[in-house]
């Protein structure tokens, strides 16, 4: 924009800056001659064996072979076949809501396999225990064989840190920016490589029981007591998969211990260890579950704390950090315990070897040594029975909030809970669903059913699912796309709110540029085409004007018709008229589209690239003059040799092009017009930069997409017979046959996609507008003045068509001082300040100065009315689209350029 100052206070100033004209000019003229740069989507996600993601919620299930799940994108459950689940994960904020808090359980329960239990111990004999668990209605009676120990939580006042709870308490170091570790159902998962390192301490001396799981080839490092302070994080206990094998190491200042561990089998595996490191004195030991040592590592040196936990994932594989627990350690050898031998602990930390025999009344029957005792169980805080030798549970495992975590068969879901039959515990357990954290189902052969459809990927808003298109007729009450997940037996109606991506077929890379293209781009875009005669951008419009345009080198293919919405329909027919665009295409039933909805017309069909220009052409070309804005052009018209002319096309039938150039009515053959773009006011860089979206937006539109740049945007109706048919508000009944489709395109999705297409950034953008100079005549941006960054540099060159004729250019009047005074008729400070310049100006010998007023996007009568009315007498060049006053930085009028004999600005 630019600005024009108001008549208070100006006038002196003019008087002022005419004086400063003058001492200027004077000095130039005395050395005249001398050298001189989310989230709708549910509260869980369930994972598929075939990679698909999909969030939502358990619904009601009732037999034992499929999940029922209801994802917030469709209108009713997917029935998913249970052997292609992998695992369904809730996060623990969304778990906690409603579900409250469970109450704090006296005892934990370890069973064989790795399964726990909390609740409270009621009764034991030499068969079964019974526990009451909460949210359980009756209490549950379990097999003495399937368990191992039972503990009291709270006698470990030693306790350090319990969890994974999500990433509380950690952070992710690598990669910067891209976190690959994310919180599931509280435990910590990546799939790429990553590293997530605790924040909490670690005291020098530490206890800890850590479960890990993977998928795939492990590839993952657990380090326990590394040195935080330095970035190597140096002197860790590393616990390290490498080449399917599980190995120990320390290593520090050079020298290292390793001892391998276990050698792990390729596919999904667990892995359960106890950890005691000690810094001072340097200890560090590795041991099973079981209590066997697997590693004593000897490694001389200290670290200085403070120190953390670290876990790395590398090379992209997959792996969940399950159960972390950390407790104080005096550095002491652990005590040596009679594993296979049944025992109790006592809370003062003795170890006795006993038949424990039954539970009765807080009273503890034990058989030592061959006679009968009775311990009170407060005395009591851990309980070995040594289950080993029961059956290991096989079947689905659920983990709940409370740390719970239990492997058998799925027997249904309800409403509230999820019933789940455990070999060895009755009743069935009852766990409420909103207490429920996880849900892994075993990888079980057999053979998937094959597609009934053309399979593709439904990318919705954080969930993908490969699956296919189901037919359907049309009906108003069922969802227009309906989808079934190839993990499922069931298919479901996408809502019409949802927005994504249906992908077929991915999008090719880009090709690499040819030497020829890069030295194109090396060019700004510019195209060097030898022709003879006279050519260049100056000569576009007198080419086009004179019908010289150059006749095509190839046979026309069907032309494409680019509407506003994205479409790109290939066209039988096609013509123009007062109304819009005539057409006939197998595409679409439509005959008639009005000028408002047309983007472009390619009646010779390339590639976007082929109709690159320099920034500066193109920038030119689409600037709107501000005496244009009431009446802009309507059309950009480009000629098979790359030519260009606006106006407004009146008609295109096959043999000729008419348009409507500055009130002449001009004729084009059609063969030699290559492309029409449709020019839309509402498409200014001021108004939105959205195509328009049709009136029925409650309707779920989809555009049908190729990468070779068919579009076709409908609201779909059915589905039959591989074809998806519906309506648009311009085109009428549209068809799409989807096995000749790359992908379609869902919802809000496509306004998004047509935004980046290249032929709809060929948009119209206003002329820069005046701005007005405040009172005391200061610019709103600051004035220009010798201090300005152009002073001492060339002046950019441009050429003017002259009020009085002819042209003027600036690069040919070396050897003269040149005044530009940009102005316009409406700026009241301006027709006040010329006569003044005017004055100075010719105060000098004509031959070594000249005036040349430079006029704003005006018309030539209201300039020749300002001059007449002032009697004055200058050469006025005429910056119809204010390019000229853009390149001098003409912020506010009226504005004085003076440009030396060299061709360099001197005062600005």
């Amino acid at each position: 924009m630019l600005t024009c100052g108001n008549d208070r206070g100006w006038f002196s100033r003019v008087g002022v800056t005419s004086l400063m004209l003058v001492a200027a000019l004077l000095a130039i003229a005395v050395r005249a001659d001398e050298p001189v740069p989310p989230e709708a989507a549910g509260r869980g996600l369930v994972e598929l064996r075939d990679g698909s993601v999909l969030r939502g919620d358990f619904a009601v299930s009732p037999g034992a072979t499929h999940l029922q799940w209801q994802s917030p994108s469709f209108d009713r459950p997917f029935r998913l076949r249970l052997p292609a689940v992998s695992a369904v994960h809730f996060p623990s904020a969304a778990n906690s809501e409603g579900a409250g808090q469970v109450p704090p359980a006296k005892w934990q329960f370890e069973l064989v396999g790795g399964g726990l239990l909390w609740g409270d111990l009621l009764s034991l004999d030499d068969k079964t225990l019974r526990v009451q668990v909460p949210h359980q209605p009756e209490p549950l009676v379990i097999d003495r064989p399937l368990v191992e120990r039972i503990f009291r939580p709270q006698a470990d006042t030693n306790l350090v840190y319990t969890g994974p709870r999500g990433l509380e308490g950690w952070t992710q170091t690598d990669p910067p920016g891209k976190p690959a570790f994310r919180d599931e159902a509280g435990q910590l998962v990546a799939e790429g490589e990553g590293i997530v390192e605790s924040t909490f301490p670690v005291p020098g001396q530490v206890a800890c029981d850590v479960e890990l799981s993977w998928r795939g080839e492990p590839a993952f490092t657990f380090e326990l007591g590394c040195e935080m302070k330095t970035p190597q994080r140096r002197g860790a206990l590393r616990i390290e998969a490498v080449q399917n094998t599980l190995v120990a190491v320390r290593e520090l200042g050079g020298d290292a211990d390793l001892v391998p561990l276990q050698t792990l089998e390729p596919g999904s595996g667990r892995l359960q260890l106890k950890l005691l490191v000690s810094q001072d004195p340097l200890r560090m030991q590795v041991y099973s579950v079981a209590g066997e040592r697997l590693a004593d590592l000897q490694v001389a040196g200290l670290t200085s704390g403070p120190w953390g936990v670290r876990l790395v994932n590398r090379f992209g594989g997959f792996v969940r950090l399950e159960r972390l627990r950390l407790t104080g350690w005096d550095g002491s050898a652990p005590r040596e315990v009679q594993s296979a031998k049944t025992r109790f602990h006592r809370t003062n930390g003795d170890i006795v070897y006993a038949t424990v025999d039954s539970l009765a009344q807080d009273q503890l029957a034990v058989t030592i040594d061959g006679g009968a005792s009775t311990v009170p169980l407060a005395e009591v805080s851990t309980l070995v029975l040594n289950g080993a030798s029961g059956k290991v549970n096989e079947g689905i495992s659920v983990g709940t909030l409370d740390g719970s975590r239990l492997t058998g068969e799925l027997l249904g879901i309800d409403e509230s809970v999820v019933t789940l039959a455990v070999a060895g515990i009755t009743p069935a357990v009852r766990i409420p669903k909103l207490q429920v954290r996880t849900l892994l189902v075993p990888e079980q052969k057999g053979e998937e059913p094959g597609p009934s459809g053309r399979l593709g990927t439904l990318q919705l808003t954080n969930q993908f699912v490969r699956g296919w298109l189901v037919e359907r007729s049309g009906g108003a009450s069922i969802a227009a796309l309906q989808f079934q997940p190839a993990a499922s037996d069931s298919s479901a109606g996408l809502l019409a709110s949802e927005s994504g991506r249906l992908v077929y077929v991915e999008a090719p890379p880009p090709a690499a540029r040819t030497e020829q293209e890069q030295r194109m781009r090396r060019m700004g875009g510019v195209r060097v085409v030898p022709a003879p005669g006279i050519g260049g951008a100056a000569m576009d419009a007198l080419q086009a004007l004179a019908g010289r345009f150059s006749p095509p080198k190839a046979p026309l293919a069907k032309p494409n018709l680019h509407l506003r919405t994205g479409d790109t329909i290939t066209c039988e027919t096609v013509g123009v008229d007062e109304q819009g665009v005539t057409l006939t295409s197998t595409s679409t039933e439509a005959r008639h589209v009005p000028h408002d909805r047309v983007k472009l017309l390619e009646l010779v069909p390339g590639k976007p690239e082929d109709v690159k220009l320099a920034r500066a052409r193109k920038e030119r070309l689409l600037t709107l003059p501000r005496m244009q804005r009431p009446s802009p052009p309507t059309q950009l018209v480009r000629s098979t040799s790359g030519d260009f002319l606006r106006g407004r096309v009146t008609s295109l039938d096959k043999e000729r092009l008419k348009l409507e150039v500055r009130l002449d009515n001009r004729e084009v053959a059609r063969d030699l017009v290559s492309h029409i773009f449709w020019l839309h006011p509402e498409e200014l860089a001021e108004a939105s930069a959205e195509s328009p979206v049709p009136a029925s937006q409650a309707a779920q539109r989809v555009q049908a997409h190729r990468h070779d740049g068919f579009r076709l945007t409908f609201v779909p109706r059915e589905f039959q017979g591989g074809v998806l048919t519906g309506e648009s508000d311009v085109l009428g009944v549209c068809r799409a046959e989807i096995d000749k489709m790359d992908e379609l395109i869902i919802g809000r999705g496509i306004e998004q996609a047509v935004a980046q297409l290249a032929y709809h950034r060929w948009r119209l953008r206003n002329a820069p507008d005046p701005k007005f100079v405040s009172e005391d005549g200061e610019s709103e941006e600051g004035g220009g003045g010798e201090q300005s960054p152009l002073v001492g540099k060339p002046a950019p060159d441009f050429k003017l068509e002259l009020l009085s004729g002819g042209e003027f250019q600036l690069a040919a009047q070396r050897g003269k001082i040149t005044v530009l005074d940009f102005f316009a008729t409406w700026c009241g400070p301006c027709v006040k300040a010329m006569p003044l310049v005017e004055e100075a100006v010719h105060s000098f010998p004509a031959e070594k100065v000249q005036l040349v007023a430079v006029n704003l996007q005006e018309q030539p009568k209201q300039i020749q009315a300002l001059l007449s009315r002032h009697q004055l007498d200058v050469t006025v060049a005429m910056d119809v689209d204010g390019v000229v006053a853009e390149k001098y930085q003409a912020a506010a009028i009226p504005q004085t350029v003076i440009v030396d004999a060299d061709g360099k600005i001197v005062k600005l």
